[in-house]
């Protein structure tokens, strides 16, 4: 239904198109507790190896310790409604008065910057945690999008591969890029794959045999500007490409790692093997210029922000569940920063280009549940390459430039089909690991912390749960198609 002014003109869309709906045969509800089964595998080695002294090469992209970095993306304080904390008073409204003189001396330039560097990071701090976490989407955002019928997979969520009881993150086993080459569209085809074919404008739900939603090809902003701010990124990421190199700031994981052969950045907080605690990533000076280049960017922040739209609008009970979790643990740790304050993610990849196909690997220690938001960019043509595929769904998507999808990153093997000779690829993603789950779960703790303390033991089985009742609940996360309306009604309230 389209929204009328008094004078009779029609401005804008109310309700959205029924959106192209892509089913599949399988229930993916057997990954999901195959994947909590093995993730608790790896916690349990994990712990084994920290109590014996032991050591393990972290697989992530992180080249030094997670630590206190600084944070990024001015935007606007907003109150929200999950804070039972009164709002910020208003500044007081004091008569001007003439500026003081300024001092001569020697120093006071010096003091002055340094004074004003630091209230400049307080402000980003707070600007950091608050933005998100303030009032709820509003319907328009997601009611106004055109979508096509959903696609089934021939999966079931429960399916998906997951750690053992009590798990929070990905199945433990490594992936090696392959050596000779990525699958081409024709040998996926071979095997079985489905072709969804996508324009990466209308929105197309994945669902599994049971209606869940386990991935979201998401589209884009209805804006006519975005080919612009595709064409940004783009710029950014040469240019810091070309700036590192010429540096010498990039190491050897930033380049050649399981994911593939491309450069790449990162940030945002995390919980990693061996942490202590939650800690924001620590990089470099020279690293961290390179970081503020794509924050300061126009692009990176409209996408980060499109992403977690996307979640809220399509998946509003992982939403809700990963902005409560994210939030407790910021307001235990003030010094962790997000990437993007527009965004309920806590990580952020950039991957440089030029050429970004990634390998088939699988994300084990991102949450199982999670989803993981991916942009392309580039000159490539999307239908001879660049196909996104998820092996467990058994599905290969076209993937236009300029588009985003959300995956379940944590649970299925996914990859890339090489792009065409003299094309080009880039891409942004967004993701949470799951040990920030786990310590929030714990009550902001690790697992030995907890099993220390009196009836420790106990309150942990309770907290980690039967593996069959654990896995019904986190696929009890993922929306219905059919549920979907409801599901937004139930976490963002009444409809305006």
């Amino acid at each position: 239904m389209a929204r009328t002014t008094r004078s009779g003109v029609q401005w804008s869309p109310w309700e959205f198109d029924a959106p192209d709906i892509f089913q599949s045969t399988v229930d993916l509800a057997p990954y999901v507790a195959q994947a909590l089964s093995s993730s608790d595998q790896r916690a349990e080695a994990a712990r084994f190896r920290e109590a014996n002294g032991l050591h393990e090469q972290p697989d992530e992209w992180v080249d030094e310790p997670p630590v206190s970095s600084r944070p990024h993306t001015p935007v606007s304080r907003s109150p929200s409604p999950l804070s039972d904390l009164p709002p910020s008073p208003e500044p007081l409204m004091l008569p001007s008065s003439p500026e003081p003189p300024v001092p001569t001396q020697p120093g006071y330039k010096r003091r002055r910057a340094a004074e004003k560097k630091a209230r400049r990071a307080q402000e980003r701090v707070a600007r950091a945690r608050a933005s998100v976490f303030g009032p709820a989407p509003q319907r328009r955002h997601y009611e106004t999008r055109p979508q096509d019928p959903p696609y089934t997979a021939a999966a079931e969520a429960t399916a998906i591969p997951s750690s053992s009881s009590g798990s929070w993150i990905g199945p433990g086993r490594q992936t090696v890029p392959s050596r000779e080459g990525l699958p081409c569209l024709e040998v996926l085809l071979a095997e079985g794959f489905h072709l969804v074919r996508w324009d990466g404008r209308r929105t197309k739900l994945i669902l599994d045999s049971l209606g869940r939603i386990v991935a979201v090809l998401l589209g884009r902003p209805e804006g006519e500007d975005w080919d612009d701010v595709m064409a940004e990124l783009v710029r950014v990421f040469e240019g810091v490409r070309r700036r590192g190199l010429k540096r010498g700031v990039f190491k050897a994981l930033n380049r050649r790692h399981r994911r593939g052969d491309f450069y790449v950045l990162q940030d945002g907080f995390t919980k990693g093997p061996g942490q202590k605690k939650p800690g924001n990533l620590a990089h470099s000076k020279a690293y961290r210029d390179l970081l503020e280049t794509v924050f300061r960017s126009t692009a990176a922040g409209r996408i980060a922000g499109f992403q977690s739209s996307g979640l809220a609008s399509f998946l509003p009970k992982l939403y809700q569940h990963q902005r409560a979790t994210l939030r407790a643990i910021q307001d235990a740790q003030s010094e962790l920063t997000r990437p993007f304050a527009n965004s309920v993610f806590p990580t952020a990849t950039f991957n440089l280009g030029p050429n970004v196909v990634m390998s088939e690997h699988l994300d084990f220690l991102n949450n199982p549940f999670g989803m993981c938001a991916v942009t392309s960019a580039g000159n490539f043509d999307h239908q001879n390459g660049g196909h996104i595929y998820m092996k467990q769904l058994k599905v290969a998507c076209e993937f236009p430039s300029g588009s985003t999808i959300l995956l379940l990153s944590g649970t299925c093997d996914h990859g890339n089909t090489p792009i065409q000779q003299g094309e080009t690829r880039y891409s942004m993603t967004q993701y949470a690991t799951g040990a920030l789950f786990r310590w929030a779960a714990y009550g902001h703790q690790s697992a030995d912390s907890l099993l220390s303390q009196p009836g420790g033991a106990a309150r942990k089985a309770a907290i980690d749960g039967d593996p069959g009742a654990r896995a019904a609940w986190a696929v009890g996360l993922l929306s219905k198609a059919a549920e979907l309306d409801a599901d937004r009604q139930a976490v963002f309230g009444e409809r305006r």
